[in-house]
């Protein structure tokens, strides 16, 4: 295949290299380096600031790219610099709260006073409280509501644009969640020894435990659905609620109870693009199932992470699963080849839904299987990589042979780099049907654009 090539430069790394982070758009890199009291952070080629110490794991991308933020000491207490330019110091900035809104137009975080904690919107203070809870804080996709949980006289106030909204005794973290259509807002409530999701102003049912990571809004902003705990003893283990004698767990779909089983893998929760079906897997004794609109449709030794994938136009599903100590595919009820395993994150449809691919271990090679046929194998394979072009024509992955690193279109091999930045959300970008981009490393320090044509 003839591919046309470009190269941009886009930096040139210094260590010791504290942090790095790629733009949403993968056309600028930001990092911080530097040491003995002296940290830059550059942008591209170009130096933001220099300063005595910048606040580990606070660089962040505004969701278009433009603009940067990131925290600063300052003497005894901590500022924002947005898009190079110094803020307000507070006597501390709450850990990972930097948040930009999706229009990109706004900036929020959490501070530390002598009063208490409180929130800081477009460079405005609000209300004081005795604590806000880590990662609570979040935009509506419309860009035009904030919500976070804060804490108050032992109790915790679910706070929507200024306004209380909700009290009760405890908001579990990361369950703060906006519609799509930012008209709805729910979170996992805690009253008394009890746990309930809280949506629309009104609680539902009360459970021993609520998966924290499982509240999920359809796409049409319809639907809630989440996965809940019954039973005294809550055992964690990966992460889930992990099956125990007398437990029960279940998921909930608009406040209705679905079957009870076992055990709910609460972040297999997945609603098909247009909000008509709803997919997850359970555990049931030793068999993991699979369950779509309240049907069983399988049982299996285990299922993948993140393999609970519909097609764009809502009529496949396909999930990876363990069989006979193996790891097949499942597209529509009927079983793939079977493998050594699939890699994680690997498992896409086509953008016109008539393909499927993903990346197997076979071996000791990683192969790449496009609607059940392999089609290409290498030493090793970013799962995450894999992508097809809009029009579907083309499959798109980043793979290694023996040292060579490259992006390779159809299986053809591309220009040799160090692809370090293939990974969902810093991955291959198609731009059109036949245009693509991504970021590499170069001669171990210089980080540059890559942008491809196809024939």
């Amino acid at each position: 295949m003839n591919r046309n090539y470009e190269e941009k430069l886009l930096c040139s790394l210094r260590y010791p290299l504290h942090s790095l982070c790629i733009s949403p758009d993968r056309r600028s890199v930001a990092f911080v380096a530097g040491g003995s009291g002296r940290e830059t952070v550059m942008l591209n080629q170009r130096e933001l600031k220099t300063t005595e110490k910048v606040i580990s794991g606070s660089l962040v991308f505004s969701p278009d790219s433009q603009r940067t933020a990131f925290v600063v000491r300052r003497g005894d207490g901590q500022a924002v610099v947005v898009d190079g330019k110094e803020k307000k110091v507070y006597q501390g900035i709450l850990e990972n709260s930097l948040v930009f809104s999706p229009d990109s137009r706004r900036l929020a975080f959490a501070a530390q006073a002598d009063e208490g904690q409180f929130i800081v919107v477009d460079g405005k203070a609000r209300k004081y409280y005795e604590g806000i809870l880590q990662g609570s804080l979040v935009f509506s996709p419309d860009s035009k509501k904030i919500a976070y949980a804060a804490a108050v006289d032992e109790e915790w106030r679910l706070v929507v644009d200024g306004r209380e909204k909700l009290v009760c005794d405890g908001v579990a973290m990361g369950t703060v969640l906006f519609s799509p259509n930012s008209a709805r807002i729910a979170c996992a409530a805690q009253f008394d020894n009890k746990w309930s999701v809280w949506v629309d102003g009104r609680s539902q049912s009360l459970y021993n435990a609520i998966g924290g990571s499982s509240l999920v809004f359809s796409p049409d902003s319809q639907h809630l659905a989440y996965a809940a705990l019954i039973g005294s003893k809550r055992v964690m283990l990966d992460g889930r609620y992990a099956p125990w004698p007398g437990n029960k767990q279940l998921v909930v779909l608009d406040g209705v109870e679905q079957k009870y089983y076992d055990a709910v893998a609460g972040d297999s929760l997945t609603f098909s693009p247009d909000s008509q079906h709803l997919a997850y897997a359970a555990q049931e004794g030793f068999e993991i199932v699979t369950v779509v609109d309240g049907a069983e449709i399988g049982r299996y030794q285990g299922i993948g992470g993140e393999t609970m994938v519909f097609s764009a136009d809502s009529r496949h599903l396909a999930f990876a699963v363990k069989k006979q100590d193996k790891w097949l595919v499942i597209l529509d009820g009927k079983e793939g080849p079977a493998y050594d395993g699939i890699l994680r994150g690997s498992l896409i449809f086509s953008p016109d839904s008539k393909h499927l691919a993903y990346a197997a271990q076979k071996g000791e090679k990683i192969v790449i299987v496009v609607d059940h046929d392999e089609i290409a194998g290498y030493d090793a394979v970013t799962g995450e990589s894999l992508v097809f072009s809009p029009d579907s024509s083309h499959l798109v992955w980043a793979a290694q042979d023996g040292h060579r690193q490259y992006v390779a279109v159809d299986g053809a091999p591309g220009p040799e780099y160090a692809v370090g930045f293939t990974t969902k959300g810093r991955g291959i970008v198609f731009d059109s049907p036949t245009r693509f981009r991504y970021l590499a490393i170069k001669d171990k320090t210089h980080v540059c654009l890559i942008e491809e044509s196809l024939p």
